[in-house]
């Protein structure tokens, strides 16, 4: 077991590498100066930053949507929780009451 999480830290160490090279290529490969006109303000940046920074925007969009779905998830457990506890509760009360022979 050791073997195999030394193993997947070497692995991804190595993918964290492989990103951060490729990352530095993309930059280095998209240094032309963009105008970025916002609305509110308008700058200038490098492209590279400027897909970065978009990137990483639509990394917090997705994440904050995504955490809707899981609220609402969450409520449906903890309601299906709650009638489980309630059905058990009747369960536990059904079987102290006494048997009754037909007749």
């Amino acid at each position: 077991m050791a073997v195999v999480r030394w193993l997947s830290r070497i692995v991804g160490g190595l993918l964290l590498l492989m990103v951060f090279i490729a990352g530095a290529r993309f930059a280095s490969l998209n240094a032309e100066t963009v105008y970025l006109d916002l609305f509110v303000a308008s700058t200038r940046m490098s492209l590279a930053a400027a897909l970065l920074i978009a990137f990483v925007c639509g990394m917090v969009v997705g994440y904050v949507g995504s955490l809707a779905t899981a609220w609402g998830q969450l409520r449906k457990a903890r309601k299906a929780r709650r009638e489980r506890q309630a059905l058990q509760k009747e369960v536990t009360n059904l079987r102290k009451l006494p048997v009754r022979e037909p007749g």
